[in-house]
């Protein structure tokens, strides 16, 4: 009786871990699910990058509406920033160089290849924004994105070594913020940091409980 009870509150466990992490933007159920069975607190890297190389990392984004100077800006750098504290070893091209180099070669239609040859990278993190909005109706501030990433290996020639696929993003998950309550800037700055966080924990190990707190109050 006793070991059946045993399996039975097991089953129902797991099965509560696995709704919770399937609830979890950006998470890995499986991989996450997994972790947490093991007595593990962390999901692994999706990708490593290499560390005796030279990494850019660029966004564009797909409406001149949200702008390549601005938000799309903003999520390299705070990539770039992101990748830097959890990859100290990794050799990182500022991103004032691959600005610099769009400058001077154009905004649209960017071609990745050309930029990693331009800023003499070895490899190239690509992230496409397709979509940015801050407003849900008039007055409620409610982000939602769309953002996909690929990684250029120009060593061999600017091979396509991972991608993913393009991934909705919307925050807060579970409701919005009225005027009065955070500014835009304040919201842009968080909700800019919710995406970077999203693409740049593909290339390190990150807490599981990062999902769960996705939707916290910035501070």
């Amino acid at each position: 009786m006793d070991r059946r009870f045993s399996n039975c509150r097991w089953a129902v466990a797991a099965a509560c871990l696995s709704l919770s992490l399937l609830a979890c933007t950006g998470c890995t159920p499986l991989v996450g699910l997994i972790s947490i069975l093991n007595g593990a607190h962390t999901v692994p890297a999706e990708f490593e990058l290499p560390e005796d190389q030279r990494i850019a990392v660029v966004c564009v984004s797909q409406s001149g509406s949200f702008g390549p100077s601005t938000v799309a800006s903003m999520i390299a750098n705070r990539v770039t920033m992101l990748l830097n504290e959890n990859l100290g070893q990794v050799r990182l091209i500022e991103q004032q160089a691959s600005d610099d180099w769009r400058d001077h070669n154009g905004w649209d239609a960017i071609n990745y290849r050309e930029l990693g040859r331009g800023v003499d990278a070895d490899i190239v993190v690509a992230i496409d924004l397709e979509s940015f909005s801050l407003h849900e109706g008039q007055t409620l501030l409610r982000g939602e994105a769309s953002a996909g990433a690929t990684v250029y290996d120009m060593t061999t020639g600017g091979k396509i070594v991972k991608q993913w696929q393009p991934k909705s993003v919307r925050y807060p998950k579970t409701t919005g913020y009225y005027a009065g309550e955070m500014s835009e800037v304040e919201f842009r700055r968080a909700f800019v940091d919710v995406i970077a966080r999203q693409i740049a924990r593909r290339f390190y190990r990150y807490e599981i409980v990062e999902d769960v707190a996705i939707d916290r109050v910035p501070q």
